[in-house]
């Protein structure tokens, strides 16, 4: 894991009338870094992911890829210049086969995403899709339709569909949620192995035991502030985070 900074989160502050959902947070993500995002419900976790990439405008603060402040720009603008991510509830297309979720999300499709549907022998999109299909285990499952697949096949599916963009840094929205222990292991060595595509990636998860293999680090998070920060065995043991999950004093 290197020390240069992928992505950089800078005293960001999110308000909903007089809700304050994120407050002066501050937080970098390394380059290889596998990074689990933590708090119990409500501690402003999809909020500040919902920021990051752009479905919210961030009340104060700042974003950056690397040196390129990114706060200004819409959604799409950002999602061009590397983040991709999944959402909490699966968000497939059930009727296109398994082959075309992915192809809809190639950047050369964005414009027009039906044309994927059109192009799906052109060789090299062809070739790029089912390489992701591959990584995901879902090979097998092409041409099926989206909606045939199992819970886990189609978590797998959506973080495939993610990549079609050929983003930088990732970010997962519960990946894990309603998975069994066999599909969550499947999960945890999918993950591991994106690695190899992505720069960095941030993982929002209740499942201790599932990030606890996987991460490099652990943030927690409790009424939109940063309340630990650090490896997953010292965060865990952290009496603040004790505090904020069971609602007990340290």
């Amino acid at each position: 894991m290197s020390n240069s900074v992928a992505l950089s989160v800078q005293d960001v502050s999110k308000t909903f009338g007089g809700v304050v959902a994120l407050e002066g947070l501050s937080l970098d993500l390394k380059q290889g870094e596998i990074l689990a995002l933590v708090g119990p419900n409500g501690a402003g976790k999809s909020v500040l992911v919902n920021v990051i990439t752009g479905f919210y405008e961030a009340s104060a603060g700042h974003i950056f890829i690397g040196d390129k402040d990114i706060s200004l720009h819409p959604a799409h603008v950002r999602a061009r210049m590397g983040l991709a991510r999944t959402f909490q509830n699966i968000r497939l297309f059930l009727r296109m086969t398994v082959l075309e979720n992915v192809m809809v999300a190639m950047k050369q499709h964005t414009s027009n995403p039906l044309r994927a549907v059109f192009c799906v022998n052109e060789k090299s999109n062809l070739e790029k899709a089912m390489s992701l299909l591959h990584k995901a285990g879902l090979a097998s499952k092409a041409n099926d339709a989206a909606g045939s697949l199992a819970y886990g096949e189609a978590r797998r599916l959506e973080i495939a569909r993610a990549l079609a963009g050929d983003p930088h840094i990732l970010l997962l929205d519960e990946p894990a949620a309603g998975m069994n222990d066999r599909e969550t292991e499947d999960l945890a060595v999918h993950i591991h192995a994106l690695r190899d595509i992505v720069q960095a990636t941030i993982v929002i998860e209740h499942d201790m035991g599932f990030l606890r293999g996987l991460c490099d680090r652990m943030v927690v998070l409790d009424y939109g502030r940063i309340i630990a920060n650090g490896t997953v065995a010292e965060v865990l043991k952290d009496p603040r985070v004790v505090e904020a999950y069971l609602g007990i004093e340290a």
